[in-house]
């Protein structure tokens, strides 16, 4: 099949025709190129890629003037990368009206305009590189692009109840994700693991459309002094565990090897546990409970710190003499990466998506076990040329998961998708209340769902503007 134009006198786009059939020829293929013939469309679709400049525009729904989420550095590299692997396409993020001049200034040097996020807008290819909560984004991602693709970034929310405040919420985000995994002409994930976790969940997913495009795990480290006081200075030996308080991140296994490293090998250091606390599903209960029954001695050198900034998350990367990972489910996980990037050791459980990418190295440990955990740990303290080891070794995994290497991959499911016929939309389940439809969604919905996030965010406002009149001595949290 050859591009319209190129053949038989077929233009599409051209009203003009020759006479006596004026016209003729551009209704004619319009009306092919419909549902009833699909695969002309697809045929005309890619061909017209190749031939001329390929419109992408990025969903950043999500986007702020500053970006800070780790969702939102995926939306800006995706969107850098994807242009400068490809000069020949036209990148675009389509961003809320109040962060798009802060957005442009950020992106400066690139070739991605930041435009406003808005219905009627037209292109090639919409991607929305991350998942969605929101049925109201809904039109803008299936409405807005000839083809559309969703980056699916794990499966951690849509499989776990316990991170929904309730059950018909738990519904409603299940059937929205899975509902734009099946409408969608591709769905990019960040592991083989991500991808074929959607694929139990999801089984009448088309393989075919499902890509594996990973994630650039070459951080920039924050460079600069750290410009706060905390409970530990630069002389103070510690380990670290960077995570939110969420259940799969297993911060209680992080205290656990702390207390065997203490208790079998006289550790003098501290521990330190930073994260945010997300709206539901946290462990900080199960925490508190394991740090009562732990001698004073060792819970009290235990510090939780709550969300920080980028500086203070790099500062304890780098002082810290090994850093812990232990989350039982991961998408891909950053942090090792992260850890590596500054030359300090990370532990990671040999499973899920860390183990599929670190399996193969010493930072993978193939045991839920605190004791080998706590020896591992004493091993790479005492020992610097492990320790340097270890670095090397995710090092080298890093370098072959850039973003530069995302964006070719992501390239590869983008012509896919324009070669290939249109998707078909599915039925939902769960009950009329939890369907993606909004017509069909009850008022009450949005209600409890914006309490169920608001009132949480709200109560830890309070707190950091307490704790911001308590000494410095006091800033721990355990």
């Amino acid at each position: 099949m050859v591009a319209a134009g190129v053949a038989l006198s077929w233009n599409p786009g051209d009203p003009s025709d020759v006479e006596p059939y004026a016209g003729w020829t551009a209704r004619s293929i319009a009306s092919l190129a419909g549902p009833a013939n699909s695969a002309l469309e697809a045929h005309m679709s890619w061909a017209g890629s190749q031939l001329g400049e390929v419109h992408v525009i990025v969903d950043g729904a999500c986007m702020q003037a500053t970006p800070y989420t780790g969702t939102q550095h995926v939306v800006l590299e995706i969107a850098r990368w994807l242009s400068r692997t490809r000069i020949d396409a036209r990148v675009e993020i389509a961003a809320p009206a109040a962060a798009a001049a802060d957005l442009s200034r950020v992106l400066a040097g690139d070739r991605v305009a930041v435009i406003e996020r808005r219905l009627g807008l037209a292109a090639d290819v919409v991607y929305r590189p991350y998942q969605m909560l929101y049925a109201a984004e809904l039109p803008f991602v299936v409405g807005t692009g000839r083809r559309g693709l969703v980056g699916q970034l794990d499966m951690i929310g849509f499989s776990n109840p316990a991170y929904h405040p309730s059950d018909q919420l738990l519904f409603f985000a299940r059937n929205l994700q899975r509902h734009l995994m099946r409408v969608l002409d591709g769905v990019t994930f960040i592991s083989t693991f991500g991808r074929d976790t959607a694929y139990a969940e999801c089984p009448d997913l088309d393989r075919d459309r499902l890509h594996v495009v990973s994630c650039g795990a070459d951080p920039k480290p924050f460079v600069g002094a750290l410009d706060r006081v905390t409970p530990l200075d630069n002389n103070t030996p510690f380990l670290a565990c960077l995570s939110s308080t969420f259940w799969h991140k297993n911060r209680t296994h992080a205290i656990r090897v702390f207390s065997e490293l203490v208790a079998l090998h006289g550790y003098p250091g501290h521990l330190v546990i930073a994260g945010p606390e997300p709206y539901y599903g946290r462990s900080l209960a199960a925490e508190d409970a394991l740090l009562a029954a732990l001698p004073p001695g060792v819970a009290g050198r235990v510090h939780r710190w709550g969300q920080v900034a980028e500086q203070e998350k790099w500062w304890l990367l780098r002082q810290a003499q090994a850093v812990l990972y232990p989350s039982v489910v991961e998408g891909f996980g950053l942090v090792p990466f992260e850890a590596a990037a500054v030359g300090t050791p990370c532990l990671v459980p040999a499973e899920s998506a860390t183990g599929e990418l670190l399996g193969a190295t010493t930072a993978a440990v193939a045991s839920w076990m605190p004791a080998e955990w706590a020896d591992r740990c004493v091993a790479l303290i005492d020992s610097p040329h492990q320790a340097r080891q270890l670095v090397t070794e995710v090092g080298r995994v890093a370098a072959q998961h850039t973003w530069e290497a995302c964006a070719r991959a992501t390239w590869e499911a983008i012509d896919h998708a324009l070669a290939s016929p249109r998707r078909a939309i599915h039925i939902d389940d769960g009950g009329p209340l939890a369907r993606v439809a909004p017509p069909l969604r009850s008022s009450g919905t949005r209600v409890r769902f914006d309490l169920a996030r608001g009132l949480p965010a709200v109560s830890r406002r309070v707190a950091r503007i307490v704790s911001r009149h308590r000494s410095p001595e006091t800033h721990d949290q355990s």
